[in-house]
This record gives structure tokens, sequence and C-alpha cells, in this order.
């Protein structure tokens, strides 16, 4: 009975599950995603001087396991992610949850060392302008275009290049911050919890076309500066309940 039981366990543990109703994926970051992995659906991008995605930072949490730190470099474009592949996914076709931990970040944005931090569903990973996808933005600067100059989260959603900026009412802080975007199953509209509160509704600019496709991460690019900036992940869960079985 223990054997049957333990085996059941590790089948429900599995990174990866996909079945005919939906599409289910989780992550505690035990590995460091790799620039040209073959055995994970995330991979690892990073560009400039000492820009890396590290494998492990300890949290100094009892409740973190697996934290990974995504680290811009010094130059003052540089850049890092984990994301998954940048046309994986279409909206409208079943209901999709994301929801990412991050652990902490290292600092908060200035006026003279800023960055633009992306979490969710986006489609760019080289540049803080998307041009399609529904995430979380913080851009203390704005330099996405149309984006608020805020120390607040915004939210976004992007189609085909147009952009939908909100600002919540949320500061953004260095502790612990639980993000999660739903989108409904026929993609006409998003929803954007902080900490399980909900932030904002948003209908316009959601990208349901077959043809604006996007994928899912966390992504830190550099827009002023030449400081290194950090933003540390726990988990990243993403969940897609189809309408129709495949």
């Amino acid at each position: 009975m223990k054997q049957i039981l333990f085996f059941l366990l590790l089948s429900l543990s599995v990174t990866a599950q996909n079945n005919r109703n939906q599409f289910y994926y989780f992550t505690d970051f035990l590995n460091t995603p790799s620039t040209t992995s073959t055995t994970d659906d995330l991979l690892s991008t990073a560009s400039g001087a000492s820009s890396i995605v590290a494998s492990f930072s300890n949290s100094n949490r009892s409740n973190a396991v697996g934290v990974v730190a995504v680290v811009t470099g010094t130059a003052s474009t540089g850049r890092a992610a984990i994301t998954a592949q940048g046309s994986a996914l279409t909206f409208g076709g079943g209901e999709w949850d994301f929801e990412v931990r991050l652990d902490s970040l290292a600092a908060l944005c200035s006026a003279t060392e800023a960055y633009a931090l992306l979490v969710g569903f986006f489609d760019t990973y080289t540049a803080a302008n998307q041009t399609d996808g529904v995430y979380f933005l913080y851009d203390s600067i704005g330099t996405s275009t149309g984006s608020a100059s805020s120390d607040r989260w915004q939210t976004v959603c992007a189609s085909n290049g147009t952009r939908s900026f909100f600002e919540t009412s949320t500061d953004v802080g260095i502790n612990p911050t639980n993000l999660r975007i739903t989108v409904n199953a026929d993609g006409t509209a998003a929803t954007f919890y902080i900490d399980g509160v909900s932030q904002r509704s948003e209908t316009a600019n959601i990208p349901i076309s077959k043809t604006r496709k996007c994928g899912f991460g966390v992504f830190i690019i550099k827009s002023a500066g030449t400081t290194s900036r950090t933003v540390y992940l726990d988990y990243l869960e993403a969940i897609c309940r189809f309408n129709t079985s495949r």
C-alpha cells in the first residue's frame, strides 16, 4: 500500500503534465532552466555583462524551495529572463491561470538605477515593449511605451502592439509577493491578482487571434544605470483548462 501511495505522489509531482482536457505546468526551480534545455519547458536567456539566470539563492525563508536568481548584470540595457517559448500559446481555447511567487527583489528602482520587470504572458524577451501579452509590469521611469512612471504594479494587455495599461494602488515591494493572472475561457477578459486580492479586470487588447501568440515567464531589463539588479523567484505555475478536449 505504501508503495502504491509513493508512486501516486511521485506521478503528481511531475513538472509538466499534458492531457486531452488541460495543460498544467509547475516548477519550484529545483534546477535552473538552461539556454538550450531539452528536458524542461522553460528556457533562460541573458544579455549584457554579468547578466545571468543563477542556480539557487538562500531566501532565508523555510517555506521557499529552489529559489532562483534572475540578474540583469551591469550593462545599461542588461537583461535576463525565465520563459516559455514566445509563441507557445493562444488565448480563447480555454481558461488560463498563471501564478508566480516573487521571493524578493534585491532593490527597487531609482531615477538613476531603473529597470522594467514583466511577469505573466508575453512574447518578447529582448525589450520592455510587448507585441502580444497579458502581464504585470513594474516600470518606475516609464520605459515601456504608454506606461506610467510609477513605483506601483501596473497591468498590461497587448494585442498586435496596441497596449492597455492600468496602474494599481499596490506599491512594488522587495518582500515576497504572489502575482496571479486569469484569462477567461474565450479570451475576452483578464483578471489580475496580487497576494490573492483582485486588482483589475481588463477586456481591452487581449490577444485572442490565432496569429497573436505569446509565452509566459518572468523578464527583467535595465533601463537606466549600470548597477546590477536581481529578482528572486520561488515558483511558477501555468494551467489551461481547454474548452474542447484535444
